[in-house]
């Protein structure tokens, strides 16, 4: 009677203790969504930012380390690394980029290191439109065995697509816009001084017609003939200006913004 008795009570303190830290796991689960969701509304995808975010994500999850691999044109459009480790980079994250594990549908990866067995859960960062990159948790193979911690990583990978996406779809609103602008700025250049140049090289091609009929033998003439000759090569000059500049105006801006067509134009002088 009293072995049973024991062994009720043994069971009574197991389930107590699974209990409490069950109860402790949700309270720094939902504490750690809480400031990862204000820290992704309230700011712009950073380096600094981010690695703050899986860094804080490791310690929630109590594993040795959390990745982000992020598709090369959009870390090039936010202006950050393309991959990036708290407190340091998933091995997962050598071996494969994040665009095949992303489009593969995520990965779980375990093997067997002196300090034990270690896995790797690889959850893809994506949203209905579009594919943004790869989330990597290196934890305790009994860690992320575990159901609640493989939804916390879940949950925060569609925290991460919402977060980007969004970024991602401003930034194109305001590359729209910025063309649009530019473009109605090349139609009003376009309407106002490449038609007025025009408009003047035709009179200089009469006036150096009309001089060379009636006094182009005389010095004077010839004289004007020079003068109308440098004029006519200055507005020439204006005028190629001007198509360049209206060409300018009207290049799209690549998918990577500023920084991707300034690269562009590095590769493109130094070949």
């Amino acid at each position: 009677m009293s072995a049973q008795l024991a062994c009720r009570v043994a069971d009574s303190e197991r389930l107590s203790r699974h209990a409490h830290e069950q109860e402790r796991f949700a309270t720094r689960s939902l504490e750690f969504i809480y400031r990862a969701c204000t820290c992704l509304a309230e700011n712009n995808a950073s380096t600094q930012w981010l690695s703050a975010l899986l860094e804080d994500m490791a310690d929630c999850l109590r594993a040795r380390s959390c990745s982000l691999g992020l598709l090369t044109p959009l870390a090039e459009s936010l202006g950050v690394p393309t991959r990036l480790g708290a407190p340091r980079l998933a091995s997962l994250l050598d071996e494969f980029d994040a665009e095949t594990l992303a489009r593969k549908g995520g990965l779980r990866h375990q093997a067997t290191y002196a300090d034990g067995e270690r896995v790797e859960l690889a959850v893809p960062v994506r949203d209905a439109d579009g594919i943004y990159g790869i989330l990597v948790v290196e934890a305790r193979s009994d860690v992320l065995f575990e159901s609640r911690y493989s939804r916390l990583v879940d949950a925060v990978a569609s925290l991460f697509a919402l977060s980007l996406g969004s970024l991602q779809r401003t930034q194109r609103r305001r590359r729209l816009a910025l063309m649009d602008e530019r473009n109605a700025i090349a139609g009003e250049l376009h309407d106002s001084l490449a038609q007025a140049l025009s408009y003047m090289k035709l009179q200089i091609a009469r006036l150096q017609l009309e001089i060379g009929r009636s006094c182009g033998a005389c010095a004077p003439g010839g004289k004007v003939l020079e003068i109308s000759g440098d004029i006519k090569t200055g507005l020439d000059s204006a005028y190629r200006h001007l198509r360049e500049l209206l060409s300018a105006f009207r290049t799209s801006m690549p998918p990577g913004g500023l920084q991707q067509a300034i690269r562009e134009v590095v590769e493109e002088l130094s070949a």
